[in-house]
């Protein structure tokens, strides 16, 4: 197993939920990135998650999953949404020489094994502004 700390920006939060039901187990996974509770130094809001995830699962994700045998017609998972998703994807693993990614508009931020705030901050709760 391994350990994915994710930032996923609010604007594309409800299409990674669609790639979240391909990954997860089911329909209940379309509720994975909910609840913003963090924001970046411009208010920007962000949903953050540890995922604990088996080996080799974000090479699946990025080799583009197929809908899973439970969806079937109607149709729950827009595998449109999934696509665009994967395409926002930033992951950052620990031998890369590059910088870790900080929460970025617009993207799934996931960094594998590496305990990360984002460079993000709680979202003040009435009373304490």
């Amino acid at each position: 197993m391994i350990t994915l700390h994710t930032a996923v920006c609010v604007t594309v939060a409800d299409e990674a939920n669609h790639l979240a039901m391909v990954m997860g187990r089911g329909p209940a996974d379309a509720l994975t990135w909910l609840n913003p509770l963090h924001q970046d130094a411009e208010g920007n809001l962000f949903i953050r998650r540890n995922l604990w995830v088996p080996d080799g699962w974000t090479d699946a994700v990025l080799a583009g999953p197929e809908r899973p045998a439970w969806d079937v017609e109607p149709y729950i998972i827009n595998m449109a949404a999934v696509g665009r998703t994967l395409e926002r994807i930033v992951l950052w693993t620990p031998d890369m020489e590059m910088l870790m990614p900080a929460a970025q508009v617009g993207k799934v931020v996931s960094v594998q094994g590496v305990a990360t705030d984002f460079g993000l901050t709680l979202v003040p709760q009435v009373g304490e502004i």
